[in-house]
């Protein structure tokens, strides 16, 4: 009789792309329900580190996934000038959008039938 053998899943470049792209949404929306419970004050509130506060912090993350989206999309040279946009959103818009471009990013990368390992074109550099 034959041992069964454990199913395996082919891991190539597209399937580790798409299982990133959607822990990467499942843990920001995580992050951004567990973040809601608290008060904004706290989220707003002035540290010591990278960036002067959590709401600052997921907006430069949010912003980095965004750009690393058109990098991947390859529809325009992504705009570098978005991580010294000091605008001021609201803590609950800088929640959405650190969701919404986890969702953008997910869907983007799981419509993809196949990621070759081609180096990617950004600006006058490859990526």
């Amino acid at each position: 009789m034959k041992e069964k053998q454990p199913e395996t899943k082919e891991m190539n470049l597209t399937s580790l792309m798409k299982d990133y792209a959607n822990y990467n949404l499942w843990a920001n929306a995580l992050l951004i329900d567990w973040l809601k419970t608290k008060p904004s004050e706290i989220i707003e509130q002035k540290i010591p580190s990278s960036f002067p506060s959590i709401k600052w912090t997921l907006k430069h993350v949010s912003v980095g996934e965004k750009f690393w989206l058109e990098v991947l999309k390859q529809e325009s040279t992504p705009d570098i000038g978005v991580f010294s946009d000091r605008s001021n959103k609201t803590v609950e818009e800088v929640f959405k959008m650190i969701v919404d471009n986890s969702k953008e990013l997910a869907l983007y990368v799981n419509s993809l039938t196949e990621i070759n390992n081609k180096r990617l074109p950004c600006g006058n550099s490859m990526v």
